[in-house]
């Protein structure tokens, strides 16, 4: 039953009171792949669990977009201590869809028109890239805002910022930034001797 939720070796040992070791003997005699590279893979999507969550997604919806059983969302959710949402929420793919534009809609609302497009852009894409990850929740949106338009203006800033010629190219090995500067009168020479300028 455990094998069937997605617990690796080692998580199924924990469960039973035994090693992985054990647990890993019983399963390649019973032909089983291990689990461990199927957690590996839904690691990434782990986060976009809370969202789903977070939006009323019921278990069946939130297991079916995660390619998982309804057990692994049920312990999932037991482990970091959420409610189950209600059973209505197995809701049709179309309202699914339209819980997920409304919070791509809330948190363009959250970084505001305010902005210069392309720092708008950018800190909307890093917000919601987040949100996806659950390293913020969907409740969070308009607290944490400010912090991701404070960093999209600090790297567009960034690249605007003034730097001396003789600050040092990152791994070069020594090259300053007046040596990458375009010499006309050595590129005339150079070619006169046949070489190529690129």
């Amino acid at each position: 039953m455990l094998y069937k939720q997605g617990l690796t070796d080692k998580q199924i040992g924990e469960a039973t009171k035994t090693s992985a070791t054990a647990v890993g003997k019983w399963r390649r005699s019973k032909g089983l792949p291990s689990n461990a590279a199927q957690t590996l893979r839904s690691k990434a999507g782990t986060g976009m669990r809370f969202l789903l969550h977070d939006l009323g997604w019921g278990m069946t919806s939130i297991a079916k977009q995660q390619g998982v059983s309804r057990a692994a969302i049920k312990d999932w959710r037991n482990r970091v201590g959420l409610k189950p949402n209600p059973a209505s929420s197995n809701c049709s793919a179309a309202r699914r869809e339209k819980l997920l534009r409304d919070a791509q809609k809330r948190v363009v609302k959250a970084i505001g028109n305010q902005l210069p497009l392309e720092i708008a852009s950018d800190a909307a894409a890093e917000l919601m890239l987040a949100l996806m990850e659950g390293k913020i929740r969907l409740h969070d949106i308009e607290k944490e805002a400010p912090g991701y338009i404070s960093r999209a203006f600090s790297e567009y800033s960034n690249a605007f910022r003034q730097v001396s010629l003789d600050e040092e190219v990152p791994g070069s090995d020594g090259l300053c930034r007046i040596d990458t500067l375009r010499d006309e009168t050595s590129v005339s020479w150079l070619e006169e001797m046949g070489a190529t300028w690129h």
